[in-house]
């Protein structure tokens, strides 16, 4: 027996329709769409009201947090965007109706605890309107809020927009292992588009501070593929005192260096090249390495020493047994540095194969600069297709009027010879460079023959810019700064990959004969000593160079 309803649709009309079909047009018009008809909605949806209000205290620990907001929510971002700390171990439920967004734990929350709740930018409404500002919200379990408060930025002159994740990760025991730093953090908060933030309510304690572009919006740092930011020290006491820390450029990168290519120059000498840019290491890590012979692992070749190349990411093994024409296999640590993250006892092999002959080619010349127009502060540069050392480190460039300039190199190995010139190059004029071929060796001791040249020089010329196209002078000063010996002064011209370095001078700056045109002034303090802004490191850890 089939069941009918009436449903009415006017005043003058009623219409028969089965009992399935009711059901059905009563569940499809549940589903919630936007509304319809009017100006297109480009309004952020706002948090009306909460429940409890924010800072609550004694909020029963099973009981749901509400917020109401002034647009329907789409339920998909919803999901994505909302963080609780500290996190619950049988987590969260998150429900969509209409405009009010529901969170409540599965279990119960923790009592005597202040509770962080953040509503990120990815939050949006039916229209695809984001909320635009982090929204955050604290409310407790117990009697009173946490007291600890933190306040910062973080700083990347690479980036315009910058609105990464604040991760703090509590110490334990006064102790905290450098894996944590790639897990769930204990507090996170998201700063503003400008990469400011401020952070209240959070428990007082020591902790390790980082920051990262969350790509994939899962809350953890994931190693290499996420930019990450650094404090300048990796513990930060955080208490009711309000402390401000500014971070900066950090490698996440956990990946071991491995070794590329091992190339034999003759029986006693081997070129190496690393997979990726080399971090700096510990003195033992040479001291580890080892080259034996296929066949037996009794014949080790004695290495005598291991050095880098000036200006270059490869290194020289110096045998003092000579390798015969067989196969050998390289032995080497996997870390440079010795932490905890890593086993420094884990090893790596590169199988290759031996060279008996002698290394009697001769050094070749592949590129002699600098090109015009150079900088007056330019370089000169001799590039070679084998590493070389010059057996002199002062030389001189001179100019058509008869100028000479001292210039000074680097003493030792490298695929490039760099001469600094000890002052700046006179604009707008012709320069020329000649040193003797016999003061150049490579690393068989070979040097060019200059038989039947009679010339036996290497030279070449080159032209800086016009003194029309040159800002001869740019000075000013940091306000509130105090001099700095280790502070450098950068100027950076727009549209140019080109950067100007000056040191610190009673806290300000002069550029002495620079490109003209629009640019930016940072500045950095240079704690290693190497010229550069240095990145900083999370494992193992090392602290970046401010660079503002």
């Amino acid at each position: 027996m089939k069941t009918f309803y009436y449903v009415s649709f006017s005043n003058s009309s009623l219409v028969m329709l089965p009992g399935a079909l009711l059901l059905f047009i009563f569940l499809h018009c549940a589903h919630q769409v936007a509304p319809s008809g009017g100006p297109p909605d480009t309004a952020p949806p706002k948090i009306e009201k909460t429940l409890p209000e924010p800072g609550a205290v004694n909020h029963p620990r099973s009981k749901e947090i509400v917020f109401a907001f002034s647009e329907w929510i789409e339920p998909k971002s919803a999901k994505k965007s909302v963080t609780i700390f500290p996190p619950l171990t049988e987590g969260i439920q998150i429900r969509i109706r209409g405009k009010t967004l529901q969170i409540a734990p599965r279990k119960a929350f923790a009592d005597s605890t202040t509770y962080h709740i953040e509503l990120n930018n990815t939050l949006k409404d039916l229209h695809g309107n984001s909320i635009g500002t982090p929204f955050h919200f604290v409310f407790s379990t117990g009697d009173g809020l946490d007291s600890g408060k933190i306040t910062g930025c973080v700083i990347d002159p690479g980036q315009k927009i910058l609105q990464p994740k604040i991760a703090l990760f509590r110490y334990e025991n006064d102790s905290i292992e450098d894996t944590a730093l790639y897990d769930i953090p204990d507090y996170l908060i998201q700063t503003d588009s400008t990469g400011n933030f401020s952070f209240s309510n959070i428990r007082e304690g020591p902790y390790c501070i980082t920051a990262f572009l969350d790509k994939n919006n899962d809350n953890r740092l994931q190693p290499e593929s996420e930019k990450a930011y650094a404090s300048s020290s990796k513990k930060t006491d955080i208490s009711s005192e309000a402390v401000h820390i500014m971070l900066f450029p950090a490698i996440s990168d956990t990946a071991p260096v491995r070794v590329g290519e091992l190339q034999p120059a003759s029986s006693r000498i081997c070129l190496v090249s690393f997979k990726a840019t080399a971090a700096k290491y510990d003195t033992a890590y040479f001291s580890r390495w080892k080259i034996v012979p296929v066949d037996s692992t009794d014949k080790i070749l004695e290495i005598q020493r291991i050095y880098p190349l000036h200006h270059s990411n490869r290194f020289v093994i110096e045998l003092k047994t000579p390798m015969e024409q067989t196969g050998y296999t390289l032995i080497y640590p996997l870390t440079m540095l010795i932490n905890r993250r890593r086993d420094p006892r884990a090893l790596d092999t590169l199988r290759f194969n031996g060279f008996s002959a002698q290394d009697t080619g001769l050094p070749v010349v592949k590129f002699l600069g600098p090109r015009s127009p150079a900088k007056p502060d330019a370089s000169i540069l001799l590039s070679c297709r084998e590493p070389v050392k010059c057996d002199t480190t002062a030389w001189f460039v001179a100019d058509t009027s008869g100028d000479t300039i001292p210039v000074s190199c680097v003493p030792g190995y490298g695929d490039t010879i760099v001469f600094t010139p000890r002052r700046n190059l006179h604009c707008g004029r012709e320069y020329s460079f000649s040193i003797p071929k016999g003061l150049f060796t490579d690393l068989a001791g070979n040097r060019p023959d200059t038989a039947g040249d009679t010339v036996g020089l290497i030279s070449g010329s080159f032209s800086t810019i016009a003194c029309d196209d040159l800002c001869t002078s740019l000075s000013g000063k940091g306000k509130c700064l105090e001099p700095d010996t280790a502070r450098w002064w950068i100027f950076s011209l727009f549209g140019s990959p080109e950067k100007y370095f000056t040191r610190d001078s009673a806290g300000g700056f002069t550029f002495d004969s620079i490109p003209a045109g629009k640019g930016t002034i940072s500045f950095f303090k240079d704690s290693d000593g190497d010229s550069v802004p240095t990145p900083g490191r999370l494992v193992p850890w090392k602290a970046p160079e401010p660079h503002i």
